[in-house]
């Protein structure tokens, strides 16, 4: 028995839009009728009024934001809980994805196409979804991030969105038009910034998606060592290249202008967009006269990259009406790009850098930087405020991977703690790399990791301390081995209500998944896997968290997460198929069915 095409193929969006409504009206009736903490009343206040927050902004979050909380006519006193209503709506909307992406994968894997899966089969891989979204709605970190007005719930399903058009542009490879998807990946990797960097990080997976698509069988180790490399230069370039060049190139434009030729302020910003939009059109015409596909694809992507980045418009345009909140009044494009740039928060070493005890060249111990401007309306000139300064420090304490890097007196003790390093004494190589593996990585990855798919001691900030902020499993002697017995503790630890005990179970069915994956498409997971890569251990090492942090950095990897739960769904899949073959054909519906039950 076969249900018709269209029937299984609408059952799909139906029970996605299904996890969106229940989703989102969880996370609406739990979230707070206020502002939550940390950075939630600022984001509450520069989205109401459209004013300019701190550095570097999130710009459409805020205009979104204003949209959502002035859309009925809201008493001003419900209006915080119109922001955490949009996250909510943020939240709801990857958990819609996240069933889609699971459903689509596991079509693959079963070979077939929507209206050839036998009914049995067919409830198997909607079931797969259904409790591979599921188990991330109910999660810690995502149930957490989906109810504050914090840009990072809309952040993630940005990040997701980025995937799930990959994957629809895989879907329909080869039919007319179908390049339509790239084209909406890059105007979603351009509208990114403006909710916050994390948007790009599925530029890799959407590359490495492209490379196995079109290579087909010419995929080589060679091949795919170098598809790799360019996965990982394609998210620099746009990282650390076009973003800075479009905001950096429109202020030397700028400054020109007014300074050299005494133009009026913005004029050089007018001419200079001008002037690369008049490239871009004739670059797009020369490409469609020529029959010039994949230029022309190139060209317009870039386009809409530069498309959706003009949501940063905002920026100056507020700040020149001087709103209330105006912080580091960027009403200039040179003003943006000190402000893009996050110069006023310094930057922390990633690849190479100084070590935490460092001390500088005092034989010449500053690095002079860029003229900082601001423009002077008396003069009608732009003067330079200052000079971006840094520290040179002595080459003795310059370290490739530096971990042990943060400078702040109060990190010195903690560093040496966790590390053994003396007092005085230069980090290794190897000092740097047990504190990423122990702490970075162990503490404040894998912890978080395991809070959601293991389960969670309470919700006490955690610094090392045995009975704060720790994963448990719920097995008491494993959990007695690493933080002593937990019944013994007070009632009050014992009885804390973010306590979670998940005995290992979806742990367990995400790596039965993950497992799966690879056994049956190994292409679809390895983009799934660096996805999964990215989004936690890339941002574990792009943050270089110091110890300890002032609050617990689990919203930072959430996406992460929502991929292991693709996994979690893919589990389910999985039970289905290797259980399959020993119960009768008229069981298998309800084998399936009681599996994702």
């Amino acid at each position: 028995m076969k249900l018709p095409a269209l029937s299984q193929k609408n059952i799909n969006i139906l029970a996605g839009w299904l996890m969106f409504a229940i989703g989102s009206l969880v996370y609406i009736l739990t979230t707070e009728p206020t502002a939550p903490l940390w950075d939630c009343p600022e984001y509450t206040a520069t989205a109401v009024k459209l004013e300019v927050g701190h550095p570097p902004g999130a710009p459409l979050f805020q205009m979104m934001g204003a949209v959502i909380s002035n859309m009925f006519d809201v008493d001003p006193t419900r209006i915080a809980f119109m922001m955490n209503v949009f996250a909510c709506l943020a939240g709801g909307v990857a958990i819609m994805l996240l069933l889609w992406v699971i459903t689509y994968f596991g079509k693959r894997i079963v070979g077939k196409n929507w209206g050839e899966l036998s009914t049995p089969t067919f409830a198997a891989v909607i079931g797969s979804g259904v409790v591979g979204s599921a188990a991330i709605l109910f999660s810690d970190t995502f149930w957490f991030n989906a109810t504050e007005s914090e840009v990072y719930s809309l952040a993630n399903t940005f990040t997701v969105l980025v995937f799930y058009c990959a994957i629809r542009w895989a879907d329909g490879f080869g039919r007319p038009r179908n390049n339509k998807w790239l084209i909406l990946i890059a105007l979603l990797v351009g509208l990114a910034p403006g909710v916050h960097f994390m948007g790009m990080l599925g530029v890799p997976a959407v590359v490495m998606i492209y490379y196995f698509k079109t290579a087909e069988k010419k995929i080589t180790a060679k091949r795919f060592i170098l598809a790799n490399l360019v996965a990982a230069a394609i998210l620099v370039l746009i990282f650390g290249a076009i973003f800075p060049f479009l905001i950096n190139s429109f202020g030397a434009a700028d400054i020109f202008m007014v300074n050299t030729l005494g133009a009026p302020f913005h004029t050089g910003t007018i001419l200079w967009a001008v002037l690369l939009t008049g490239v871009c059109v004739f670059l797009l015409w020369w490409s469609r006269k020529e029959g010039w596909i994949a230029v022309n694809t190139t060209v317009l992507a870039l386009m809409f990259i530069v498309i959706g980045f003009s949501c940063y418009l905002m920026i100056p345009i507020r700040s020149n009406a001087n709103t209330p909140i105006n912080e580091n009044n960027p009403s200039t494009s040179a003003g943006l790009d000190y402000y893009f740039s996050r110069e006023q928060y310094g930057s922390s070493p990633i690849l190479y850098g100084p070590s935490y005890n460092a001390r500088p060249d005092m034989s010449d111990p500053y690095i002079i930087g860029d003229p900082i401007y601001e423009p002077d309306n008396e003069t009608g000139r732009y003067e330079v405020v200052d000079h971006g300064l840094s520290i040179r420090y002595l080459p003795q304490y310059m370290n490739v991977f530096p971990r042990v890097s943060n400078d702040r007196p109060d990190y010195a003790k903690n560093y040496q703690a966790l590390t053994g390093l003396k007092e005085g004494e230069i980090p290794s190589f190897g000092d740097n790399l047990y504190f990423f593996l122990t702490y970075q990585l162990g503490y404040m990855n894998m912890r978080y990791f395991l809070w959601n798919f293991a389960g969670r001691q309470n919700d006490y900030q955690g610094n090392g301390e045995p009975h704060k902020g720790n994963w448990i499993s719920g097995i008491a002697p494993l959990d007695a081995m690493r933080l002593g017995p937990q019944d013994a503790q007070a009632d009050y630890m014992k009885d804390n209500k973010a306590l979670n005990k998940y005995y290992f179970l979806p742990l367990l069915l995400g790596l039965i998944g993950l497992y799966f994956h690879f056994k049956r498409k190994d292409q679809d997971a390895y983009a799934t896997f660096l996805f999964f890569l990215i989004t936690g251990v890339g941002i574990t090492l792009y943050t270089n968290n110091p110890p300890y942090e002032p609050r617990e950095r689990d919203y930072a990897l959430v996406t992460s997460f929502w991929t292991f739960g693709v996994w979690i769904g893919l589990g389910v899949l999985a039970l289905y198929t290797w259980l399959k073959k020993y119960v009768a054909q008229r069981q298998k519906l309800a084998l399936s069915l009681g599996i994702s039950a």
